[in-house]
């Protein structure tokens, strides 16, 4: 749990470093410095309270781990959904459209669906 801690508090000391450089190169800088003051303020405050033995750091981990699950599942949904709309849906569509038979599942004159091999390589036997 103290690595995670860690790793979380080094998360927000750099957290608002690239959108920051994003939003300034982009001439919004007050929204940059708005998520740079939330960050770096709610290290600052966690960093004070450990001055003082006041661990309050475990709690707020544990609180914004169980918000960024729930984001997380919720984004993860939305981009299942776009993948689908914008490229599963639309290839499906345009092979059906130019009736194109990846898997040849559609021949029904054959008794059996195993493709002929054709040699096109010299067999292994002479390759000596």
């Amino acid at each position: 749990m103290e690595k995670d801690l860690f790793r979380f508090k080094i998360t927000l000391l750099l957290l608002p470093v690239i959108p920051a450089i994003i939003l300034w190169w982009k001439n919004h800088v007050q929204i940059a410095i708005v998520i740079a003051a939330v960050c770096w303020g709610l290290l600052a405050l966690l960093l004070i309270c450990n001055l003082i033995r006041m661990n309050i750091d475990k709690p707020v981990y544990c609180f914004i781990k169980t918000i960024l699950k729930y984001i997380g599942i919720f984004l993860s949904g939305i981009a299942l959904i776009f993948t689908w709309i914008f490229a599963v849906f639309p290839t499906g569509l345009l092979s059906i459209l130019f009736k194109r038979d990846r898997l040849g599942l559609k021949q029904t004159d054959k008794n059996t669906y195993w493709k002929d091999v054709k040699e096109t390589e010299p067999s292994y036997e002479n390759q000596y």
